[in-house]
């Protein structure tokens, strides 16, 4: 089996082409582990005719989606199949389009599509609804977050530092807080100006990461609505950066993608 190992923004995936006779999420689990694998964030199959795929996790369970896993894949669409600078990829029931900005060095857009408020979506145990610019009880008393739906479950807690809000238990509090269901990740996002912030991501499976395009999505979709940023904002994560603006009323992310390393299995 041909495998090729991208990153982008820091989260790591390996990507191959779709065969019938492998079970992916046993190999997710044995390839995807960083000791005894070849180690990424999760593996992605392509699908030919339509074009589509699949993202499972290295826990080997299907991602609702990786948008910086969407950006390895689009690199790997336009090198192995398509010269286009657009293309449409099938992921589970939404059809996600992508533009290639740049081939040299690699650059894509990718509409992530509308963001969700309601509780059915966030999972949020309330009788308010949406559960949007409102506080929650934890040890450091009470706290102010915005909670969002965009293929994951995101909660955003505005810092004047970031220092601090990475050396305490926040993160880990606000994610298992019983008001979520199924648990939120969680974004500590300090803005720079109106056209830069900064977001570091604590992942409910993962602890913190490099980096969560999904998360990234969120910070700037609620800093626009509270006015506390642009139209066009930059993200900068812990490693890298991306870009978004709005296209009517779906959420654009721009952002790079690089290849690692060809792997034969």
């Amino acid at each position: 089996m041909k495998l090729t190992k991208y990153h982008a923004a820091g989260n790591d995936f390996l990507v191959g082409r779709y065969q019938s006779d492998i079970d992916y999420s046993v190999l997710a689990i044995k390839l995807c582990n960083r000791h005894l694998g070849i180690g990424a964030d999760g593996l992605i199959i392509i699908k030919d005719e339509p074009l589509s795929l699949v993202i499972y996790n290295n826990d080997g369970t299907l991602a609702n989606i990786y948008s910086n896993g969407m950006l390895c894949a689009a690199k790997y669409i336009f090198e192995n199949n398509s010269n286009a600078n657009f293309f449409s990829i099938g992921f589970g029931d939404k059809i996600i389009d992508v533009e290639i900005t740049k081939k040299f060095p690699f650059s894509a857009r990718i509409n992530l599509g509308k963001v969700e408020f309601s509780n059915e979506y966030t999972k949020v145990d309330s009788t308010i609804n949406p559960f949007f610019d409102q506080e929650i009880l934890t040890v450091q008393g009470p706290i102010h977050i915005d909670t969002v739906y965009i293929g994951a479950v995101h909660t955003i807690v505005w810092v004047s530092t970031l220092e601090k809000a990475l050396e305490s238990k926040l993160a880990k509090e606000i994610c298992n807080h019983p008001i979520f269901v199924e648990r939120t990740h969680v974004n500590f996002v300090k803005v720079i100006d109106e056209h830069n912030i900064l977001v570091r991501t604590y992942d409910k499976l993962h602890g913190w990461i490099l980096s969560c395009g999904t998360g990234a999505a969120a910070a700037y979709i609620v800093g626009k609505i509270k006015g506390k940023t642009d139209e066009k904002v930059r993200v900068h994560l812990e490693y890298g950066r991306l870009d978004f603006f709005m296209q009517k009323d779906n959420i654009i992310m721009e952002g790079t993608a690089t290849k690692i390393a060809d792997i034969k299995y």
